[in-house]
């Protein structure tokens, strides 16, 4: 297939342009770095429980495709390089870029699926019943993606080269089993986030009946304390205990909204300088932290959402391939939504592989602090601007 015309079309979402090349290395170079570091955590932590053994899948998978098919791509954007249909590196190409594909999509749903257990199935989860069949899964859901990558050798389907990439024709019965493959994943990720978010959301208001409960009955030994000590004091509305102090100053204590006791103060007499900047600065932070639920609802949403961007594109271009009858890597019958399509997807490809790291360091403080323990360890002899690690994370859990 003819390469120039593509390439020298300025109108082409694949034409080769300077700006998008460098923000797909960018974007390269963070899923290379990312998930390097990703592999080092886990591997620290010796695969000990269920959540090491996926983010150890998920990371191997973004990390072979940031070492090949990525690449090749990218080097379209800055020469006039092409794939020649039936070549050996077309061949490599399509295998690796379906394979990485499809288990970055089998992982993620494994991730919500494991979760589901967690909280569904908590005392079962927490004795490690599930554990023994993850460590055979995880090698089981890389040999069927591996299947699936193969499919189009078969008859019938044909692979096309052409603008840096090299994929299967869509428009046959292997892209109506990938439709079929990627609805019904699609549909287990969002049942399986319903069940979570409803989880979470119950744990969520538990936590804070509790909190409440407890921090009233603390307001209530203090204005009982007081009140033996001959101070004046009122409570009202689990809101506020006002002018309680041993000389009536007005200090007291107060609880907002959310029922977080804010600050206890018995003094008057207390300044403020600048060297509380830091104080004050943490203090603000521990009350706009998120909590551990809400952590985990964040994580989750990330992660249905780049699994939804990331598949969308792909989805979307082969149902409308299929429909239409047309081939988008073919120059005769392709036209610029299908360009367009297949430029977001591979692209949304490679933002959730750069992404993927940062998403997982939600996970919990030990992985952002080994993460950051191993960049700095990594990084800090090349760059006198990132300073060398002070502590070992590891020994601190």
């Amino acid at each position: 297939m003819d390469n120039s015309t593509n390439a020298s079309d300025p109108q082409d979402p694949y034409a080769q342009d300077l700006a998008k090349g460098v923000s797909l290395t960018i974007l390269w170079i963070m899923a290379v770095v990312g998930n390097v570091l990703t592999l080092a955590v886990v591997l620290r932590y010796k695969l000990k429980i269920i959540p090491h053994i996926l983010v150890f899948g998920q990371a191997s998978t973004d990390l072979v495709a940031a070492i090949f098919p990525i690449p090749v791509t990218n080097v379209y954007y800055y020469v006039d390089f092409g794939l020649d249909e039936g070549s050996p590196l077309c061949l490599a190409y399509s295998v690796a870029a379906e394979f990485t594909r499809y288990s970055a999509a089998l992982v993620v749903t494994c991730m919500l699926l494991d979760r589901c257990f967690w909280v569904l199935r908590p005392i079962q989860y927490a004795q490690g019943v599930y554990h023994k069949y993850f460590l055979f899964f995880l090698p089981a859901l890389w040999l069927f993606a591996l299947v699936l990558a193969v499919l189009p050798f078969l008859p019938d389907v044909e692979i096309l080269a052409g603008q840096g990439l090299c994929l299967f024709a869509f428009d046959t019965w292997y892209g109506v089993a990938i439709v079929i493959f990627g609805g019904v994943q699609s549909a287990i990720v969002l049942v399986c986030f319903c069940i979570l978010m409803n989880q979470l959301r119950g744990l969520f208001q538990r936590r804070r009946k509790v909190v409440i409960r407890r921090q009233t009955t603390s307001l209530s030994r203090l204005s009982n304390e007081y009140s033996r000590k001959g101070s004046v004091g009122t409570l009202t509305d689990l809101g506020q205990i006002e002018n309680i102090g041993e000389n009536g100053n007005g200090n007291g204590a107060h609880v907002n909204g959310n029922g977080t006791l804010n600050s206890i103060r018995l003094d008057s007499t207390s300044t403020v300088d600048s060297d509380t900047f830091k104080v004050k600065l943490k203090t603000f932070w521990e009350r706009i932290k998120p909590s551990v639920e809400q952590q985990y609802a964040i994580m989750f949403t990330c992660i249905m959402i780049l699994f939804y961007i990331s598949w969308f594109p792909i989805l979307s271009l082969i149902i409308y391939s299929l429909v239409e009858k047309t081939e988008v890597l073919t120059s005769s019958s392709s036209n610029s939504l299908q360009k367009e399509l297949l430029f977001y997807s591979i692209r949304m490809t490679v933002i959730s592989t750069a992404a993927n790291p940062i998403i997982i360091n939600l996970l919990g403080m030990a992985y952002r602090r080994a993460f950051v323990y191993y960049f700095r360890k990594i990084f800090s002899p090349c760059f006198k601007c990132i300073q060398p690690p002070k502590e070992n994370p590891f020994h601190l859990t």
